[in-house]
């Protein structure tokens, strides 16, 4: 979620939501090598989704100003955080996976409250100690850099009613994980990884239509097709693996 969110404030959200919209190929990828098991996936199934990633790495030559272009090195940084993100989400799929379904054995519920207490412990000791940049009315009023303690503590002191926002998404969040962890073990890593895709594609054509700068130019134009040519690649998928199910399950 950090890389993430690191990657939002570097790269437009159209070109982050298209590379971790890959996150089929790269979970199968780490579901194989980490689980050492055999995925259940047809060459056709893994010719579309390396056409999806060619469609998405089309997306940042073109975002980043063509082959020769002079894109920022702000903006390549922006663009391995999305990779690292991408990664890191297969890898936590993969995780989950390996605990619901392997000698352990974890419910969905206790997954999600083990993975959860070292990350927040994690977090909240690195948030105390580093300091970071703040906003220039955060500035203007208290300093140029605060840790995240400082920060919580002046919230508390000018507005603690938004706390309870605070606790509400942490809530809906914790909610959130343990359904998917859920999926991951009902289903597979890389099928619930794909099943992430759908939301992505919606906001993939908003941002680019509404939230950036739209359709413009050449350039504009490589982006459109290659942002249509990865969803349709990673919806043939789909498709191409709920025909070859159906056939197995007629055959029986």
């Amino acid at each position: 979620i950090g890389l993430n969110l690191l990657s939002l404030s570097l790269v437009p959200l159209s070109l982050t939501m298209i590379i971790r919209a890959c996150s089929p190929l790269s979970t199968a990828l780490l579901q194989t090598v980490l689980m050492r098991q055999k995925q259940d996936i047809a060459w056709r199934e893994w010719l579309c989704m390396c056409v999806g990633v060619f469609c998405a790495s089309a997306v940042v030559v073109a975002q980043s100003g063509g082959l020769h272009g002079g894109a920022s090195k702000t903006f390549y940084f922006g663009v391995a955080m999305s990779v690292a993100s991408l990664f890191s989400g297969a890898l936590d799929f993969v995780f989950k996976g390996v605990l619901g379904t392997g000698s352990v054995k974890l419910n969905a519920m206790d997954t999600t409250c083990y993975m959860a207490w070292p990350v927040a412990l994690f977090t909240a000791a690195l948030g105390s100690v580093l300091s970071k940049p703040v906003s220039t009315s955060w500035a203007a009023h208290f300093a140029p850099r605060m840790t995240d303690l400082e920060v919580f503590r002046r919230l508390w002191e000018t507005n603690p009613a938004v706390f309870k926002w605070v606790i509400l998404s942490g809530l809906l969040a914790f909610i959130y994980n343990t359904f998917v962890t859920f999926m991951i073990v009902k289903l597979s890593p890389a099928t619930t990884a794909f099943a992430g895709n759908f939301n992505k594609a919606a906001t993939i054509l908003i941002a680019l239509l509404i939230l950036e700068q739209g359709i413009s130019g050449s350039r504009g134009l490589v982006v459109l097709f290659a942002v249509m040519g990865n969803i349709t690649a990673f919806t043939f998928y789909n498709v191409l693996r709920n025909r070859r199910k159906q056939r197995q399950v007629d055959s029986k």
